[in-house]
């Protein structure tokens, strides 16, 4: 219930954490939450708290997080988070935009080279395009 709120407050603060699964990477390290949960009750603090959680956040979300507005930034924060390429239809239920949308959205960002999609039409998807180094 407590990671529940945390996601409803954070998304008031700021509409980008409607995007990102607040829960999910809180469970993914649940151990160290709970550690935090019960020095801050000691000490009668939040602080640690604060830190843990902004800490998570950003490394779960490879800091991409900072100034999200637009929809092609969702798809991008979206597809970062994700553990495997995302179909189009799964973009579009879990931002809860119009499918056409995200369509245009990913024309957008393939024509700009930071997506591209992987596998075959049925059961491929798309996936951010590693960003090269300048050459020296």
């Amino acid at each position: 219930m407590g990671r529940l709120w945390q996601t409803v407050i954070l998304s008031r603060w700021s509409t980008v954490f409607s995007w990102i699964p607040v829960e999910t990477i809180v469970r993914n390290r649940q151990n160290e939450y709970y550690n935090v949960l019960v020095k801050c009750d000691k000490s009668g603090k939040s602080t640690l708290f604060i830190e843990y959680m902004s800490d998570a956040l950003h490394v779960s979300c490879g800091g991409v997080i900072d100034g999200v507005k637009s929809i092609d930034d969702h798809i991008l924060v979206l597809i970062k988070s994700s553990n495997t390429p995302l179909r189009t239809n799964r973009i579009a239920e879990t931002l809860d935009t119009p499918k056409r949308t995200i369509e245009r959205a990913l024309r957008r960002l393939k024509k700009n080279k930071l997506i591209t999609f992987e596998g075959a039409p049925k059961t491929g998807g798309y996936v951010l395009i590693p960003v090269r180094k300048a050459e020296k």
